[in-house]
Formats: C-alpha cells, sequence, structure tokens
C-alpha cells in the first residue's frame, strides 16, 4: 500500500462501502482498492442516534438503515445496504487499526421523521421523539436537534452527549467523533433560528441583558406570531450580543467535548459551518472558527465542493468557486492551530453526483488549487491546507481510485518556496472589529474581497498573520486596514518586503502611518462617502496609473441594496449569499489590475486572466491558469520580459510542446536541437480544458525565481 508523501487524505466513508460479509468486514479488500494508505477514515453513521441512543455492546444488535447508509440510502454503486451489528462496527474498526488507520464516528444532525427529504430515503429519529424540547423552535425551521438546548429537567444536552460520546467510542474501540451538517450548527441561520424560551432565558443568564417582559412571555407553538416578533425584536435590537452569546455556547459546547475526549485519548473534528469562511460563520451561524481551536477542536474539514454545489440542480446555486477556493487559507490564518483538511467532493451515490466522473476537469482544478495556496507560518511556509477529505469515499471503483491517488501525489510532491502573486495579510483583531462594521455598513468581509478580486485575475498566492509579517516577500494584500489597532499599523508601516496594497472606507480618509500612497482611487459608482471602498498602495514604485485606473471611467453599480444596512432582511438559507454593499464591478477591475501592476512576476498575462504565479525549487516560477468556462477551452497568452531557458507544461493536457510567442507576436513551437526559438521567445501560451486548470514551470535566465 502507497504512502502519501508530504500531505494527507483521510475519508469520509458510509458503512455501505464496506463488505460486512467478508473477514474483517472487508477493510483489506477496501484498502487493497484504494491503493493508498489514508490519515483517517470517518465512518459515517449519518444518525446521531448512534451515539445518544448507544446501548452498550452487551449484546449483538442489528442497526437502523440510516446507520448503515447516508439517509437511509438503498445502496450504492458497488453493493445495496447490508444489516450492520454494532459489533461488526467493532470489528471493522479493529481491522482499520491493524492497518495504522484513525478511525471516527461521523454523524450528522438529527430530524424529526415527518421531514422527508429530497433524497427519497426515510430516517427515525428515535431520540428527538423522546425528547423534542431539543427540537430546534425558531420560524425558519422546526426539525433539527439543536445541541445547545436542555432538557425539560434544565439540564445541557451537551453533558449528556458528551458522556455518550465516550462511552460509544470506548465500546467501538474508535478514535474520535466527527461532526457535520446539521449537527454543528443546524440547518437555520441565526436570523431565522432557535429563539426558544430555553435559549432565551440561557442568552439573560450569560448576557444580564434585561428585556422587555412581553418577549420573554413563555412561547409553547414554535410556529407563532409571537416566536417570529421575539426573532425580530433580538436580531434589530441585540444582534451583535445574540451572535456573541451562541458564538460562546458553541465554545463551551466543544470544550466540553474536547476535554472529556482528549482525556480518553480520543480527537474532535467538525465540518466547517455549510461552508462559510470565518466571519460568515459567526454571522450567520454563531460558529467562531477560532473559539473552536480555543476549545480543542482538533481538525476542521472544509466544506469547498463549488462545483458538487453549482452542478447539483436542486441548488440553483451560482458557480462559487473563488469563494470557496480561498476558504480553507482564511481558515488556517484565523485558526493555525487546528488541522485543516479540504473536502475533495469525488462522488456521492445519495445526492446522485459525481464530480470525478461527469466534471472532471473541474476535479482537477479544485484539488490543485486547494493544494497550491500557502501559509506563512511563524516557522516555516507551508499549505495552507494539510490535506484532503475525500466525500464521499464508498462507491469510488479501483479505476477511480487510480485517478485520485494520481492526482493527490502530483499535488503532494512538493510545496512551493513563497508566491510571486500578492499575499493576504490576516489580522484578527480586524476581525473581532468587523462585526459592528458589517452590520452598520455591509461593507465587504476579507474573504468576499478575495474572491472577488480572484474572478477578475487579482490572484492571492498565500496567506500571512500580521505577527509574521516578516516571513513574507513581495506584494502584499491588506484589506480592511482602517480597522487595524496601532501596534500592527506600525507592523504594517514597517514592511519593506515589496509593495503593501490596502483597502478602507472613503470617508475614513485612511493611509498607512508615515506612509503616503503612491496610487488611491475609489469606486466612483458608490454615491454614499460611508459605504463607498477604496483602495491605496504604497512602495509600488513606478506603473501605468491610467492603465490600472481604466476601468473607473464605466463604473456604475447594477444592484444597490434599498434601505439603511442593519435592517435589510439576511438570507436564511446557505445557499443565498451573504449581503453585502455594492461595489462597481469595474472598482474591482481597477482593483485587480492594482495587483498585477505590482507584483514583481517574470511575466505578464494578456488579460484579466486568473493566473497564479509560485516560486518553486531549482529556479522555477510556476504558472497556475484557471478557466472558469464550463464549455469552451481557452488560450492564457504569458508575456515574459526574460530569456526562456526552459519550459514544463506540468499537466496531462496538451500533449504537444507549448506554443511559444515571438517578437513579431506570431506563435510557433521550439523543435530545434538547440533550443534558439525558446531563448528568442517573448512569451509562452496556456491551454486550459473547460472549468479546467494549466499549470507551467519556466525557468528563465538569470535569477527569475526572485522578485525583480
Amino acid at each position: 500500500m502507497m504512502e502519501l508523501k508530504h500531505g494527507e487524505a483521510a475519508l469520509w466513508t458510509p458503512l455501505v462501502g464496506f463488505d460486512r460479509d467478508l473477514p474483517g468486514c472487508g477493510a483489506e479488500e477496501y484498502l487493497e482498492k484504494i491503493g493508498f494508505r489514508p490519515s483517517a477514515i470517518s465512518l459515517f453513521a449519518f444518525n446521531a442516534d448512534i451515539i445518544n441512543l448507544h446501548k452498550g455492546m452487551a449484546e449483538e444488535y442489528t442497526f437502523p438503515q440510516d446507520y448503515c447508509n447516508y439517509y437511509g440510502s438503498l445502496r450504492n454503486e458497488l453493493r445495496s445496504v447490508q444489516p450492520w451489528t454494532n459489533y461488526n462496527l467493532k470489528e471493522l474498526a479493529g481491522q482499520l487499526h491493524k492497518n495504522g488507520i484513525e478511525t471516527y464516528m461521523g454523524v450528522m444532525g438529527n430530524h424529526t421523521p415527518d421531514q422527508t427529504t429530497w433524497f427519497g430515503q426515510s430516517s427515525t429519529q428515535k431520540f428527538l421523539l423522546q425528547h423534542p424540547e431539543l427540537i430546534m423552535q425558531g420560524y425558519g425551521g422546526t426539525h433539527n436537534l439543536y445541541a445547545l438546548k436542555r432538557f425539560d429537567d434544565g439540564t445541557y444536552f451537551e453533558d449528556y452527549f458528551v458522556e455518550m460520546a465516550r462511552k460509544t467510542l470506548r465500546d467501538y474501540g474508535i478514535d474520535g467523533v466527527h461532526l457535520s451538517d446539521g449537527f454543528c450548527p443546524p440547518n437555520s441561520t441565526l436570523n431565522s433560528g432557535d429563539f426558544s424560551d430555553d435559549l432565551i432565558g440561557q442568552f439573560v443568564e450569560m448576557t444580564g441583558i434585561s428585556l422587555p417582559s412581553e418577549i420573554t412571555l413563555p412561547l409553547t407553538d414554535s410556529k407563532s406570531a409571537g416566536l417570529q416578533g421575539r426573532t425580530q425584536y433580538i436580531w434589530y435590537h441585540y444582534r451583535a450580543e445574540w451572535i456573541r452569546f451562541i458564538s460562546r455556547r458553541w465554545e463551551q459546547f466543544f470544550a466540553k467535548l474536547c476535554k472529556g475526549l482528549h482525556a480518553d485519548g480520543k480527537k474532535v473534528m467538525v465540518n466547517n459551518s455549510w461552508t462559510s469562511e470565518p466571519f460568515e460563520a459567526i454571522y450567520r451561524y454563531g460558529i467562531d472558527y477560532k473559539g473552536l481551536e480555543r476549545a480543542g477542536v482538533d481538525a476542521i474539514c472544509v466544506e469547498d465542493q463549488a462545483t458538487a454545489v453549482h452542478s447539483c440542480d436542486a441548488s440553483g446555486a451560482a458557480y462559487r468557486i473563488h469563494e470557496y477556493m480561498q476558504t480553507p487559507m482564511i481558515m488556517k490564518a484565523y485558526a493555525p492551530n487546528v488541522k485543516i483538511l479540504s473536502i475533495n467532493f469525488a462522488k456521492d451515490s445519495t445526492e446522485e453526483l459525481s464530480i470525478l466522473n461527469h466534471i472532471p476537469c473541474a476535479n482537477e482544478r479544485e484539488i490543485q488549487i486547494l493544494s497550491s495556496k500557502l501559509y506563512y507560518g511563524e516557522e516555516q511556509i507551508s499549505r495552507a491546507s494539510d490535506g484532503f477529505f475525500v466525500c464521499l469515499a464508498d462507491a469510488l471503483h479501483k479505476k477511480e481510485w487510480g485517478i485520485l491517488r494520481e492526482k493527490y501525489a502530483a499535488v503532494f510532491e512538493e510545496t512551493a518556496s513563497g508566491s510571486v502573486s500578492p499575499i493576504l495579510v490576516w489580522s484578527d483583531a480586524m476581525m473581532d472589529k468587523f462585526l459592528p462594521e458589517y452590520m452598520e455598513t455591509r461593507r465587504w468581509s476579507a474573504h468576499k474581497f478575495v474572491a472577488e478580486l480572484s474572478k477578475c485575475g487579482g490572484k492571492i498566492g498565500g496567506v500571512v498573520r500580521i505577527e509574521n509579517l516578516h516571513r513574507a516577500k513581495g506584494a502584499i494584500f491588506v484589506p480592511l486596514a482602517d480597522l487595524l489597532p496601532e501596534e500592527e499599523l506600525k507592523t504594517l508601516a514597517d514592511y519593506q518586503g515589496g509593495p503593501i496594497i490596502y483597502t478602507s472606507l472613503s470617508a475614513k480618509k485612511f493611509q498607512i502611518p508615515g506612509k503616503k500612497a503612491d496610487i488611491y482611487f475609489e469606486d466612483p459608482a458608490v454615491v454614499r462617502e460611508d459605504y463607498r471602498m477604496c483602495v491605496g498602495a504604497a512602495n509600488i514604485g513606478y506603473l501605468d496609473y491610467a492603465d490600472v485606473t481604466l476601468p473607473l471611467a464605466e463604473a456604475q453599480v447594477d444592484h444597490p441594496l434599498k434601505g439603511e444596512p442593519r435592517y435589510i432582511p439576511d438570507p436564511d438559507v446557505w445557499l443565498v449569499d451573504l449581503l453585502f454593499r455594492e461595489a462597481s464591478e469595474q472598482f474591482v477591475q481597477a482593483c485587480a489590475r492594482l495587483m498585477r501592476a505590482v507584483t514583481r512576476a517574470p511575466g505578464k498575462s494578456s488579460s484579466d486572466e486568473q493566473v497564479t504565479v509560485y516560486r518553486m525549487s531549482g529556479g522555477r516560477v510556476r504558472y497556475i491558469a484557471e478557466n472558469d468556462c464550463f464549455s469552451q477551452y481557452k488560450d492564457v497568452l504569458i508575456h515574459t520580459n526574460r530569456e526562456i531557458c526552459q519550459i514544463h507544461n506540468t499537466s496531462d493536457f496538451p500533449a504537444q510542446p507549448l506554443k511559444l510567442l515571438l517578437a513579431d507576436g506570431s506563435m510557433a513551437v521550439d523543435c530545434s536541437a538547440d533550443g534558439k526559438l525558446m531563448h528568442e521567445a517573448k512569451g509562452f501560451v496556456m491551454k486550459i480544458p473547460p472549468a479546467g486548470i494549466s499549470v507551467v514551470d519556466v525557468i528563465f535566465k538569470g535569477n527569475a525565481n526572485e522578485e525583480e
């Protein structure tokens, strides 16, 4: 069995992925088929009743069907669901341990039985029927177990769950618990979530806030107008306090869980909140990844499967490829001590999706981008994502595993030594100040800036926490710089490693202390100065200012927000984007042009192409180009300002030698023995398949691996 070097891949596997009738419940057959040693396998039992109603191991009993496959689905592509027992599961975990593989008990949030799913399967949730007081009470949904609630006797569900989880893991010999969608957090967003008597009581106890008597009157009907009125009162009068309260409660929940499981030598893994980056997770769900880090969570699996979400006909979601590809990087900056695993959505028989087979170029793109982003740590530069989490890993054939092995081995082969494209600067202090700022203005978050710039070719190659800024080299991008505290502004002012690009609100008249902006512009399409975003840059030297700002002449806002920001209704489902203040596309284009103009890269793309540039070992410069279009190939022309010594297409496509750009503007392939044509070339062409990616390594004459 091969080992994946310089990276890891964990698997999310329902029990249907193993053959219960084989010796060791099919563990050996399964591992032989995947062909490499995964770092861990989350045994996806789905229904949290496997923990909540654990009966011990005194006697053997048969599991409900939804323990054996996600939502109780009848089969996957390899076999029909088998009747697993508690003894079978213990045997399987033991066999995986013998192969040196860590195991997790994977569960999702419980739903009440009356909820039908679009997967067409049923699921029996006995624990919730026994304890209806734990069901979420909110006008946005009343089907989920809400793990922050209390039993009727006043005791906390979390205390019960911790003890049951400890007993369950000990009995099965499993190494940890993995909590995912619907459990942490439940399906509803905070603005339409649980505002029951229980949660209101906890809120008053924890914060000391005195609420009007009509708000605290007992409500027994979860669909009553009184509950909606209570929800709106809290959301519009005490929104920040409510969000902080829920965040503290989730941190308490995980602190108890981690303390209990860590005492037993067990671990805690959790998915991020419905695909959310750090700020969105706090605002929409009350999940603070920094709080999870403080609580001791061992790993977070990031739901960054942009292609799967977009291609699912039931979602109607936009293609959030640029949003999702930035999330693991920013999460690593915010919670650097937590392992970050990027979900690679390969195939899901229950949800009837197979990105690996049906949109393979997009799958390769996600693997490449997620593994390329860098984290500039205190001691070293590493990948921002620690590895992949295969979703789901139960129905892949041997040939399909071979494809994934090949892709993983390629991206894990080496890590870039640095980013030539700008580096994002992250500040926890900025994050803390952003919540009230967002509610008052709906200005863009750091993640929103990076995602929108990425669409226009303003690519970010890595991230550095501001206290580690001395580790960075080259251009840096500092969003929301006006929210940095004085000591961090001084750190920023002292940076001499390259150009500094920063954003602010125009009304604040911000500039870096002691550094006059070499270029500054605002979004001319936004009338109100207190909402208008602006960009400045220092340490840049000469550039073509007219070319950078050219798009601003056509700036216009297509869909302005109506009303005061605080009172604009928030969406209550994760498939609808978080609301942000309008900005013109032309303003974003100008910002992206500025980022490309200040990048000391040995080569420029011919237009606003999506190209990220890295420094590699042996003097190589790596160009990674992306194609958003699902139906057309794309040529990206890279114009270099150095003589090319060697050029290598590291992608599988195209098979032909790369075309070179000659001085007269023509294209040619170098077939000469001495490479004369290559040395005289002024650039090269990257050919990208639909929805895919192209990766090219170049060695230039002289030391082009460093910034000019």
